[in-house]
């Protein structure tokens, strides 16, 4: 039997109870190919299945000692990391990955000019090494 409590009324307060997921963390360091740090480079989150208002999730910019860090983010679906090179935005190389579990990704990202290797441990699901804009058929 419905109640009052089961009813949404405009102008009056309603209490919601919802479970949040436990979210996952991915710190990590920007080197070059002699392992000197990379530092003022744009790294990002984004993701195809993100709602269009939040396409990028996240961004920030490595600090002096080439560090980034991302947190609270969903696990259950997949993200692209992306990292800024001289070229468009939206060719900037990206990877595509699923975190599928709450735990902290420690990163190693190693620029070759416009190309980037990515390392993580644990080892995170890397489904597929594109551009920020490209997407899979």
């Amino acid at each position: 039997k419905q109640t009052t409590e089961d009813v949404s009324l405009l102008g009056k307060p309603k209490t919601l109870k919802f479970i949040l997921k436990p979210a996952a963390t991915i710190s990590g360091t920007l080197s070059d190919v002699d392992a000197k740090p990379v530092s003022g480079i744009r790294v990002g989150i984004t993701g195809d299945q993100l709602r269009p208002s939040t396409s990028v999730f996240a961004e920030v910019k490595t600090n002096e000692n080439g560090e980034f860090k991302f947190t609270d983010l969903p696990t259950t679906f997949q993200l692209k990391i992306y990292f800024e090179t001289k070229k468009n935005w939206r060719d900037w190389p990206s990877y595509t990955v699923l975190l599928g579990e709450p735990i902290h990704f420690q990163v190693t990202a190693i620029r070759n000019s416009d190309n980037f290797e990515l390392k993580s441990e644990p080892p995170m699901e890397i489904l597929d090494k594109t551009t920020r804009e490209e997407q899979k058929e």
